[in-house]
């Protein structure tokens, strides 16, 4: 299985337990588990482009490319 398919499937399952503790149990916890949610549909979207991956898997270019995916979670959890 590809890592962008588990990093999507990982983002599902986390976003559905995420709405079921909201509002079925109303914890805080679903409020929170959607933070990793979307940090997993960030990583499944960065994955799926395949110049991205040339940039991942490329030893010159690998730090560069875990500090872009750093940057492009921490800009989605800022919203």
């Amino acid at each position: 299985m590809k890592l962008n398919n588990i990093c999507l499937i990982l983002g599902i399952v986390l976003s559905i337990c995420s709405k079921i503790l909201q509002f079925r149990f109303k914890w805080l916890w679903g409020n929170i588990l959607i933070l990793p949610s979307a940090v997993f549909f960030v990583l499944a979207v960065l994955l799926y482009i395949p110049k991205y991956r040339e940039f991942l898997y490329n030893p010159m270019t690998s730090k560069d490319a875990k500090i872009f995916a750093l940057l492009c979670c921490l800009a989605v959890l800022s919203f």
